[in-house]
């Protein structure tokens, strides 16, 4: 009975400590993937610029 306690016990401590090192590893993938910059295709970037663009334009001629 001691000894299936202890067994018990001690997986309880293994998996806590599994969990903890999983989620320390996700804290520094998500570090990373915030630092990584985003790929974007030419279209896509075209396209935003474009946007800022007219965003731009909007606020100079509201602001004046």
């Amino acid at each position: 009975m001691l000894l299936r306690k202890g067994v018990s016990e001690l997986l309880r401590i293994c998996c806590n400590f599994y969990n903890m090192i999983k989620r320390e590893q996700y804290k520094e993938w998500s570090k990373e993937k915030l630092k990584m910059r985003t790929t974007r295709s030419k279209s896509r970037t075209a396209r935003c610029t474009e946007q800022e663009r007219k965003r731009d334009t909007l606020r100079r001629v509201l602001t004046n």
